[in-house]
């Protein structure tokens, strides 16, 4: 009977072995069957990931030009500009301007503002608040090739 006990014992034991040699098989077919495919998951959402991120800072930065551009369209309008424009020289008008512009200033995104009066070609920076704009960064000249831009 002895003998008995232990073949079924050595049975168990050989079952055992099958049992978790085939799981650990089938398993192994497994990973390798759906290894190509996990990785072509992986690189597809990468893909869209990064689609979807570039799409939205697209967005972001065509928001953020489009607001300025109004602004910037706002700002030309201003009565206040176009008496200025016609009257550069004129003290009442260029203050009456900064305190218009200085609003578009603060609205705008890089909290600065530019102004070229075609009259007389002249190039106004303005970036803090207690700027003057008494006088011209520069002049633009239309004869000459780096202010083509405005001419």
């Amino acid at each position: 009977m002895k003998g008995m006990g232990q073949f079924f014992a050595s049975l168990r034991i050989k079952t055992l072995a099958s049992l978790v040699s085939l799981i650990g098989g089938a398993l192994l077919i497994t990973l390798l069957l759906a290894y190509r495919p996990l990785l072509d998951l992986r690189d597809s959402m990468a893909t869209s990931f990064v689609r979807n991120l570039a799409q939205l800072n697209q967005e972001q930065i065509v928001s953020m030009l489009a607001t300025d551009l109004a602004l910037t369209r706002r700002f030309a309008d201003l009565t206040a500009t176009r008496q200025w424009a016609a009257h550069e020289n004129d003290k009442a008008t260029r203050e009456l301007f900064i305190r218009e512009a200085e609003k578009y200033r603060r609205a705008f995104g890089g909290k600065n503002y530019f102004i070229v009066l075609a009259g007389s070609g002249n190039y106004y920076f303005s970036e803090t608040s207690d700027n003057t704009l008494t006088r011209p960064r520069y002049t633009l000249y239309p004869d000459v090739a780096k202010d083509a831009w405005f001419y």
